[in-house]
């Protein structure tokens, strides 16, 4: 028997994720962002993927930005 356990987001309840560790991963890289918009961005259909992997790469170009600053 496979007991799926999972990590609800804290602020809303559109999404869930497998451990804490992946749950701040994610609000770090684009979940925070997304949050209070979810409700309607479920609205869009698809569109949602598309504002999640525009903030993660700004996050992504971020760092990288803030590295060769190192």
């Amino acid at each position: 028997l496979l007991l799926w356990l999972h990590c609800s987001c804290q602020q809303c309840t559109a999404v869930s994720f497998c451990t804490p560790t992946c749950a701040e991963a994610a609000w770090n890289a684009y979940h925070k962002s997304e949050c209070l918009v979810l409700p309607a961005l479920g609205e869009l259909g698809l569109a949602h993927l598309a504002l999640r992997t525009t903030l993660v790469l700004e996050e992504r170009n971020h760092e990288a930005l803030l590295g060769m600053h190192d």
